[in-house]
C-alpha cells in the first residue's frame, strides 16, 4: 500500500511543477569523509566502510590526510573505519553517526589512535 502512494505522488509530482521544489529522499548529499594524519608512521591506508541500516553501501581505502567524497542518496549513515596495525601495535577510529541531507555537503573527521 505505501509503496502504491508512493509511486502514485512521484507520477503527480511529475505532472505537477508546482511539487518541483518538494525536498525528496531521492536527492543526493555529499558525505566528505576526510581521514587525519597517521598516529604513526608506517601504517597501512585504513579501509573506511559507509553503512545506511544493515547494507553495507560503500567502502573505500583512503590515504592517511586524505578526503573520500562521495555523492550518495539522503539517509542516516554510519562510517566504520577498520583497524590498522604496523605489525607491533594496533590503532582504531570511533564510529561516526550523520545524516545526509539533500544538496548539502556534510564533512566527517575519522582520526585513529592506539587500542
Amino acid at each position: 500500500v505505501c509503496f502504491s502512494f508512493m509511486l502514485n505522488t512521484l507520477a503527480a509530482a511529475g505532472m505537477n511543477s508546482a511539487l518541483t521544489n518538494v525536498p525528496s529522499m531521492f536527492v543526493n548529499g555529499t558525505l566528505s569523509i576526510t581521514v587525519d594524519t597517521a598516529p604513526a608512521p608506517g601504517l597501512p591506508a585504513p579501509k573506511i566502510i559507509v553503512q545506511q541500516g544493515f547494507i553495507s553501501a560503500y567502502q573505500r581505502n583512503v590515504n592517511w590526510g586524505d578526503t573520500w567524497n562521495l555523492s550518495i542518496p539522503s539517509g542516516n549513515y554510519t562510517i566504520f573505519s577498520l583497524p590498522v596495525s604496523d605489525g607491533i601495535n594496533f590503532y582504531m577510529a570511533n564510529s561516526v553517526f550523520t545524516v545526509v541531507i539533500p544538496n548539502v555537503t556534510v564533512n566527517c573527521l575519522i582520526t585513529y589512535h592506539s587500542s
